[in-house]
């Protein structure tokens, strides 16, 4: 055969395997030999189990609650542990009255922001309790989102009760008109997530923790008209590292309720958040162990309170802040009012790592300040108007305080039995009795210090340099110090370059600081020559 025929011979075959008819048989072949590696096309669609209501009894096999068949009627429901319930946006959930949901398994209800998920009363003009409201309990999980619970609270008084070590989320919701508690949680150790919900008109709390030792995350929570908008909560042994907060991004700023006292033991750490409120419950005290540590450090714009549970507070109430000899106790940015019973002390110390800065201690029914043995620092600290005493130090002590304000005091230091205090650039105002140093051991020493209309300036012996006598000139908050006060510019310069507010010490720079814990805020003024034209 020629080349030139074989070569046409080669150019009709490749014509022929081009045809149509011997490509689609050729793609076939390919597509079935590789059917046995790969998977064929799935739909994206999810596919439901949907199980419309009435529901009742104990649900141990996986479904789907559904919006197309709205109503979902409950009866009384149980979800078995290994059982999932799904319940899918918009659907409405009407329980019927003295029955309500137990949460063994896994309820997941995540509604949408147009599409919310309710759970309410299956009562045609609805009331506060008519349902039970929802349990979770032990070992189940349950995530919610876009969820209304609303209406329950019959017989156990709350409307959604969490179990510690279970897996819970809400997120996006709303807990209201129930009677009792809206949301209670139980058991040490509880890890559950809140975010983003309103919790509102609940007849007694909103949010209620059995007991503080445990570490839920709470993250943009709104109280509003509910029988007490506060977060209540046991205290109890801690077991674990703890935080209170109760500041604007957990909980909008609503405070804290002690019920009882809180025992931070060795080796577990109490922080406070910057912007809390802890409100005391009467007679009870946050007490630092051996070897325990309370943090409560706030900023100049989110300060820490502390104080009692009344809206019309009196000189006692809640008992104190208490550090034993070898705990660690940081307060700063801090106002620790009305306490002071049945011990008559706000804050206790016999710990040798004390520090407290920034802080204004009132209104205490006995002292604010005892150190009982041990060392602590104060710096840029206000006591003012406690019944008893400002500060006593006793018992071998040994303080160092700078920038002290103390004014409106029975007594404004009160020391005995061999104890030591150095007060630097201090101001003593307006107490019956200045200072009183009872005994030969005890050694005050005193740098710098204003003494304005103490009724006995000194009972014993003291140390002193620098000794002023003048007008505070407080403003109207009785410490803040005005620009006439005989404080200003009379101090020395120590290692404190901020004052009670946080501004800078001293102001200008150029000139001593100012007595107390407030620094006068002198705006530096450049004089400039006249110029001649």
């Amino acid at each position: 055969m020629s080349l030139f025929a074989f070569t046409g011979h080669l150019s009709h075959l490749w014509g022929q395997l081009l045809r149509p008819q011997f490509v689609v048989a050729v793609v076939a072949i390919l597509c079935s030999s590789l059917a046995f590696t790969t998977s064929p096309l799935q739909s994206n669609t999810p596919v439901y189990n949907c199980v419309a209501g009435p529901h009742y009894d104990v649900i141990n096999t996986n479904q789907d609650w559904c919006p197309e068949d709205n109503l979902h009627i409950v009866l009384g429901v149980a979800v078995a542990a290994g059982t999932t319930v799904n319940i899918r946006p918009g659907v409405e959930v009407y329980v019927n009255p003295t029955q309500g949901l137990l949460i063994y398994g896994t309820l997941i209800a995540q509604g949408t922001s147009d599409e919310k998920i309710l759970f309410t009363s299956n009562v045609a003009t609805p009331s506060i309790g008519d349902w039970v409201g929802i349990q979770v309990w032990n070992g189940s999980t349950v995530h919610m989102d876009y969820v209304e619970i609303a209406y329950a609270g019959e017989a156990y008084n709350r409307a959604l009760s969490v179990q510690s070590g279970s897996d819970f989320e809400i997120n996006h919701s709303r807990v209201h008109h129930n009677q009792g508690h809206g949301i209670v949680l139980n058991g040490d150790g509880f890890t559950g997530q809140f975010q983003n919900l309103e919790v509102d008109h609940n007849t007694l709390y909103p949010l209620v923790q059995s007991t503080a030792d445990m570490t839920p995350s709470y993250h943009k929570l709104s109280f509003h008209d509910n029988g007490t908008d506060a977060l209540l909560t046991n205290g109890g042994p801690l077991t674990r590292n703890v935080t209170l907060d109760s500041s604007p991004a957990a909980l909008n700023g609503a405070p804290i309720y002690l019920w009882t006292s809180l025992d931070v033991p060795s080796p577990f750490i109490l922080t406070v958040t910057p912007g809390s409120t802890i409100m005391v419950g009467t007679d009870q005290q946050i007490w630092v162990q051996n070897g325990g540590t309370f943090i409560a450090e706030g900023t100049p714009s989110q300060r820490i309170r502390f104080t009692r549970q009344t809206t019309a507070p009196s000189d006692s109430g809640w008992n104190r802040i208490r550090g034993e000899n070898n705990s660690h106790i940081r307060l700063a940015y801090c106002e620790i009012s009305y306490a002071g019973s049945p011990y008559d002390h706000a804050v206790d110390t016999s710990s040798n790592d004390s520090e407290m800065s920034q802080c204004r201690i009132h209104h205490t029914s006995g002292v604010g300040f005892f150190a009982d043995a041990g060392t602590a620092l104060v710096k840029n600290t206000v006591f003012s108007d406690n019944d008893l005493a400002g500060l006593i130090i006793v018992n071998t002590a040994q303080l160092s305080a700078h920038h002290s304000t103390i004014v409106r005091n029975d007594v404004g230091v009160f020391m005995d039995n061999s104890s030591t205090a150095t007060f630097t650039n201090t101001i003593l105002a307006d107490n019956t009795t200045g200072v009183q140093v009872n005994g030969p051991m005890c050694t005050a020493t005193l740098h710098n210090t204003l003494w304005d209309n103490n009724t006995t300036p000194l009972i014993g012996t003291v140390n002193e340099t620098g000794h002023f006598e003048g007008s505070a000139q407080f403003e109207a908050d009785g410490y803040h110090i005005s620009k006439a006060s005989a404080a200003v510019d009379r101090g020395n310069l120590t290692e404190v370059t901020i004052d009670i507010d946080g501004d800078n010490r001293p102001q200008p720079v150029s000139k001593p600081p100012d007595l107390g814990a407030d620094e006068i805020d002198t705006p530096f003024m450049l004089y400039l020559p006249l110029a001649r034209r």
